[in-house]
C-alpha cells in the first residue's frame, strides 16, 4: 500500500535492536553496531511466522531469508477482510526486517541516505530513549503518486536498547504526511527480540490510498454500517473496527491501527492455508 524509497526502509529496519547511542561517536557507528547486533541475534533463524490480530482480523506475516541471506517478508490474511488488514499493515513489518543491509566498514554516510544526527535523549516514547534522526534532501522531480520521506527519527530505549518509537515525516504529491510506530512488549524468541505490540498512526495518505475522490469509500462505509446491524459476535466487532479505520481515513485523513502478536513459529517453513503476497517494500 505505502511505498517508501530504499533509503528509508534500510534505515528504519536497522532500528530493530540498537546498542547504547552514548557508546558510539557518530550516528553512523550506531547503525553499524545495530546491524551487527541484528545479525548476531538472528544467526540461527532461517524463517519465522508471526500470527497477529489487527482490526479484529487474523493476519500472518512470514519472514524468510533470500539468496543473499537478507530477510524478506510476505503477508496474508484469512478471508477478504483479513487480506485487506494484511495489506494495510504489512509495510510496517518491512521496515523492521531489512536490518542486515547496511554495508559493513563504510566510514561515510551514502549520499542517497541523507544526513544523520544524534538528537539526545527524549521521553516521547514513554521512557528515556536515544534519538537518531535522518533528514532527506527534497527530490528534484518527485513522483506525485509516491510517498517519500523527508525526516526519520528512531528512538532507542536507554535501558533495554530496543526500539520504542519510529517517526517519519513524508510528502506525497506535495502534501505533507506522517507515520508513527510505537513498539512494546518485546520478547525473546530463539535469540531474536520481537515486539508483540505495535501502535501505528498514519496521516496524510488519503489521496494516495483513495485517490482524488473518496465518494466510493464513503459509499462502502455506508453499506458496511447497514450490514453491521445484522452481524453478531466476532464478525460484528471485526467489521466495526474496519469501518472505524476507513472513517478515520475519509474524515480526518488518518489511519490508526493496533497489532498484537498471538503466536510465533520459528524455522518451520511457510504457513499452510494462507495465500502470501510480498510487501510493497520488496520491489525497490
Amino acid at each position: 500500500m505505502i511505498r517508501l524509497r530504499t533509503s528509508l526502509a534500510v534505515a528504519a529496519a536497522l532500528a530493530i535492536a540498537a546498542p547504547a547511542a552514548a557508546q558510539a561517536r557518530t550516528p553512523l557507528q550506531i547503525l553499524h553496531a545495530v546491524s551487527a547486533r541484528a545479525k548476531a541475534r538472528s544467526a540461527g533463524v532461517q524463517n519465522y511466522t508471526l500470527t497477529l490480530k489487527t482490526m479484529g482480523q487474523s493476519v500472518v506475516s512470514y519472514v524468510s531469508r533470500d539468496e543473499s541471506g537478507a530477510f524478506r517478508a510476505q503477508s496474508g490474511g484469512v478471508g477478504q477482510m483479513g487480506s485487506s488488514a494484511a495489506e494495510m499493515t504489512g509495510w510496517a513489518d518491512e521496515l523492521l526486517l531489512m536490518m542486515e543491509t547496511l554495508p559493513e566498514g563504510e566510514e561515510e554516510m551514502p549520499e542517497s541516505m541523507g544526513t544523520l544526527t544524534y538528537d539526545g535523549v527524549s521521553g516521547t516514547s514513554g521512557a528515556p530513549s536515544h534519538v537518531v534522526t535522518m533528514s532527506f534532501a527534497p527530490e528534484d522531480a518527485p513522483d506525485a503518486g509516491r510517498m517519500v520521506p523527508r525526516r526519520l527519527s528512531l528512538h532507542f530505549d536507554t535501558t533495554t536498547l530496543l526500539t520504542r518509537r519510529l517517526e517519519i515525516e513524508t510528502v506525497s504529491g506535495g502534501a505533507p504526511g506522517s507515520m508513527v510506530m510505537q513498539f512494546g512488549d518485546w520478547r525473546p524468541v530463539k535469540g531474536m527480540q520481537l515486539p508483540y505490540r505495535r501502535h501505528l498512526e498514519i496521516r496524510g495518505i488519503r489521496a494516495e490510498v483513495l485517490g482524488p475522490d473518496s465518494a466510493t469509500a464513503t459509499q462502502t462505509i455506508a453499506q458496511g454500517r447497514a450490514v453491521l446491524a445484522g452481524l453478531s459476535g466476532e464478525e460484528r466487532e471485526s467489521m466495526r473496527q474496519m469501518l472505524e479505520v476507513m472513517e478515520g481515513l475519509v474524515k480526518r485523513d488518518e489511519m490508526i491501527l493496533d497489532e498484537i502478536v498471538t503466536s510465533v513459529a520459528v524455522n518451520q517453513g511457510p504457513p499452510a492455508g494462507v495465500t502470501l503476497s510480498p510487501f510493497g517494500g520488496n520491489d525497490n
